[in-house]
């Protein structure tokens, strides 16, 4: 009987099969990795545009001189200084269409969050709410806008919002709340 070297067919199947299984677990491991950055990723940013967001309307709140119109749940408008330059401008913040914009002067609104939950018929939707003296009101609108001192406002990722960042099992609750306090209120009657 003659020596023959070399692998039988059977000796390179099992080979085969078990180096597709180390390859496919491998890839298994990596795309799970690769998809847990992107989500933490995407959060991360979702984290720092409300952050952003937070500190503009911080600032645009604490520096409102006068609410010009009576505000409402999706929207408010007052006039504001800029104590840098000594200018007022009108802005307006509104919810409309899962955004929130921003408009200065009259402008075209820009949008500064999107992906939020604005129809007012959901059970948890994205709002604005305006205080007096005794605090924030619990009622969605207050229609005096000489008696607004704080405002506060609540908003509330859309379900695809919460799907791309892995947090389907979360209630549709606000993702950024903020209460603030109006510092250079002024009336805005005559």
């Amino acid at each position: 009987m003659k020596s023959r070297k070399g692998f039988t067919l059977v000796e390179i199947m099992v080979a085969v099969t078990i180096t597709i299984m180390v390859v496919g677990a491998v890839a298994s491991v990596m795309m799970t990795i690769n998809r847990s950055v992107h989500g933490l990723s995407e959060s991360i940013d979702l984290n720092i545009r409300t952050r952003v967001l937070q500190e503009r309307i911080a600032f645009d709140v604490r520096n409102l001189m006068s609410i010009d119109e009576p505000p409402t749940s999706q929207s408010f408008k007052g006039t504001v200084i800029d104590y840098a330059t000594g200018a007022s401008y009108t802005i307006i913040y509104a919810l409309n269409n899962g955004c929130l914009t921003r408009s200065l002067n009259g402008g075209a609104p820009v949008t500064v969050m999107s992906g939020l939950v604005t129809d007012t018929n959901a059970s948890k939707y994205s709002i604005f709410r305006f205080g007096d003296r005794i605090g924030v009101t619990t009622a969605a609108e207050t229609t005096d806008k000489d008696k607004v001192t704080a405002i506060r406002f609540d908003l509330v990722p859309a379900a695809t919002t919460l799907q791309r960042l892995g947090l389907t099992n979360t209630v549709n609750a606000p993702f950024c709340s903020a209460l603030f306090q109006l510092r250079n209120r002024q009336s805005s009657s005559s």
